[in-house]
């Protein structure tokens, strides 16, 4: 029956491919091309190799975007510990090496694979909304969700990592947070990205009193140049007090630390109370998954993350994709499957606070196989439309900055997580009784009667709500063989592309025969209905961009200096592990 089933389907692509390219000359020659932004030069070949290190390990490996996290992953793997205990302690690191992204005051979304037990988990921390949180709370006042304490939700990370080592460590508890202790004690050395951040939000952090007094005391409130160190004994006291005690990270929510953590909030206008950090809590849920047609099983993140749309996406072009005949084709099924994604994202949210009917009906319209059949039959290779209620949906706000780190272990087991405190350095506001600086998660919530700039309304599953986690793009993933061996683990940093950027690099690397490497480093394009327009990098060909338009699309072309995510991840080739981390933002790697 299954056999059966596939013929019929992959009888009925090659139908609808086939048509398509025998019209598609005739089409190109009734279309006008539609505006595109000027560009001051055109590209006629690929560019070359970047360079970035593809990395080649035997038994293990990690990735990172923090200078010397990787390092620490890798020294966690070689004492023993797996790759749940080295995740933690590379994020630990990154929270500080990459702090403007990253850090223990915001939250994070994970998928995990055990290999013993042939088993996917997808674990949410993600922040919340305080109990005093009220869905309009933003609507005089928009600069609250970005500036200051009233911008940050209950922070997650500290409770996923307890939460996580208590189902799945092996190493002692206190050891994942020794380098990252020292490193505070110390000094964190401030790489080219991060002082170009501090000066890109100079203006916000001079006007953060808690900032320049607690991050910025070593270096006596002056921004940091490239090079120099950036001592926090103040968070190193802070995590040395969680590593040690009983009560580990319950030290924050629910021990010696919080009332004056809250205090430190309340103090300075925010709203999170002592009972928000006590009821605080992390879900363990069920990734989404793609049984591709080889055999494969991609997992993805659970909601708020958008994993959802990562597998929908994979499984409308499985079978789909691989009869495409040239790079144009190949990215025009690409594209089309990235908007029809997107005009459905508009629908989802926080599902524990959503009507249970209606979240089934959401789903259902990503999920259902005749759903999955029916958004292909909608795509065609020389045919596209630029009318947003053809793929449907509502406004969702853009996410922002991420941080994301992958591990595959000695043992097969792997994990790729995104982290974020939202905007550059979160909130801004940092605890002066902790050392740590709050994120700005409330952000991502949408506000009622607040349209964007296409006047499209904002979309109801994600207003705020107490105890509600924002939408988030976060997409960390995992794809396995018909054996259960992992071959591919990804993840990427650069909010709403997240999704697609990840989907893009799967595709290179599990159907496309790319090396990890050459998946990452290609020029890369991006659909999100809204701007109806395909984003893509320099690098794109000519060949290809003027076929887009001939398609029907309006196109916008980055900057040579400009990219759309940062993607790192760990992939299987032949008896090794190889790990790259992207070029466009250059992090470590490490191995054993």
């Amino acid at each position: 029956m299954v056999a059966s089933t596939t013929t019929k389907i992959l009888g009925f692509v090659v139908m609808v491919v086939v048509a398509d390219i025998v019209a598609i000359g005739i089409y190109y020659s009734l279309q006008p091309a539609p505006h595109s932004t000027p560009t001051s030069d055109d590209v006629l070949s690929p560019p070359s190799p970047s360079d970035s290190v593809l990395g080649v390990f035997s038994r293990a490996a990690v990735v990172s975007e923090g200078g010397p996290c990787a390092g620490f992953g890798r020294d966690i793997l070689a004492q023993g510990g797996n790759a749940v205990d080295a995740v933690i302690t590379t994020l630990l690191c990154d929270g500080v090496c990459v702090m403007q992204s990253n850090g223990v005051g915001g939250g994070f979304v994970m998928t995990i694979y055990n290999n013993s037990e042939g088993k996917a988990y997808s674990l949410i921390a993600r922040e919340t909304a305080p109990g005093l949180a009220t869905q309009d709370m933003y609507v005089n006042h928009s600069e609250w969700s970005t500036i200051g304490p009233k911008a940050a939700g209950v922070p997650g990370v500290l409770k996923g990592y307890q939460v996580l080592h208590r189902k799945f460590g092996k190493l002692e508890w206190k050891t994942l947070f020794q380098p990252t202790i020292k490193l505070c004690q110390e000094g964190i050395p401030v790489n080219k990205r991060l002082a170009e951040h501090f000066i890109e939000e100079a203006g916000n952090i001079k006007n953060s009193e808690t900032f320049l007094r607690v991050i910025l005391n070593s270096t006596g409130g002056q921004l940091p140049k490239e090079g120099d160190k950036i001592k926090l004994p103040l968070l190193a006291q802070t995590l040395s007090v969680i590593a040690n005690s009983d009560k580990r990270a319950d030290e924050l929510y629910n021990g010696s630390l919080t009332k004056q953590f809250v205090k430190d909030i309340q103090d300075a206008g925010g709203i999170i109370t002592e009972q928000d950090m006590n009821n605080y809590t992390v879900q363990w849920e069920k990734p989404y998954t793609a049984n591709l047609s080889d055999g494969s099983v991609v997992y993805s993140a659970a909601l708020p993350g958008s994993g959802i749309l990562v597998t929908f996406m994979l499984r409308v072009l499985d079978g789909f994709l691989q009869f495409a005949y040239s790079d144009l084709q190949r990215s025009q099924l690409i594209i089309e499957a990235f908007k029809h994604a997107y005009g459905r994202r508009s629908d989802l949210g926080d599902y524990h606070k959503m009507d249970p009917i209606f979240f089934e009906e959401v789903k259902k319209n990503l999920t259902d196989e005749a759903v999955i059949l029916a958004v292909r039959e909608k795509i065609k290779s020389n045919w596209t439309s630029n009318d947003v209620s053809y793929y449907g949906g509502h406004y969702v706000k853009d996410d922002h900055g991420t941080n994301n780190v992958v591990v595959v272990d000695q043992d097969g087991n792997a994990v790729s997580v995104t982290s974020t405190l939202n905007l550059l350095f979160g909130s801004k506001f940092v605890s002066t009784s902790t050392g740590i600086i709050l994120n700005d998660q409330m952000d991502d919530f949408s506000t009622p009667g607040m349209k964007n700039a296409y006047n499209i309304a904002p979309s109801e599953s994600n207003f705020i709500a107490p105890g509600k986690r924002p939408l988030s793009s976060m997409s960390p993933t995992i794809a396995v063989d018909s054996s259960g061996d992992v071959k591919l683990a990804v993840g990427a940093a650069g909010g709403s592309k997240i999704t697609t950027q990840v989907t893009l690099v799967t595709i290179r690397n599990l159907w496309l025969g790319k090396n990890l490497k050459e998946a990452i480093d290609e020029p890369r394009f991006h659909h999100q209905l809204l701007p109806m327009n395909v984003t893509y990098e320099y690098g794109i060909i000519k060949e290809v961009v003027e076929g887009w338009h001939k398609i029907g699309h309006n196109t916008n072309r980055l900057s040579k200096s400009g990219f759309l995510a940062i993607v790192n991840g760990v992939a299987r080739l032949g008896a090794n592990l190889t790990a790259n981390c992207d070029w466009r933002k250059p992090g470590s790697l490490a191995g054993l």
